[in-house]
């Protein structure tokens, strides 16, 4: 009886032992996984000042495009009408020359 009772107390023993380590596994991992929910909260948090960063420079960008359209326009503006004014003020002389 008594071995049958050392080896019951032996098993018992034994599934303690495994129950305290899952215990001490499920805390290590628990841990783990709170640090893990900390950096994600931290990127998530980074991403909405990130997403406005890029909303602001694509604003920029399309106002800088609008902006050297307009000039590209009144330069061209600018050169046709330079072409027509000197254009005509050298036809005037010829004629006032003929």
């Amino acid at each position: 009886m008594t071995g049958e009772r050392d080896k019951a107390l032996s098993q018992a023993r034994e599934r303690l032992q495994e129950a305290r380590d899952l215990h001490k596994e499920k805390l290590r991992v628990e841990g783990e996984v709170s640090v893990e929910e900390s950096y994600t909260g931290e990127l998530v948090a980074a991403e909405e000042p990130e997403a406005e960063l890029r909303r602001r420079v694509a604003g920029l960008e399309d106002q800088i495009r609008m902006v050297s359209d307009t000039s590209t326009e009144a330069t061209e503006e600018a050169s046709q009408v330079s072409m027509h004014v000197f254009g005509r003020s050298s036809c005037s002389r010829f004629e006032l020359q003929v």
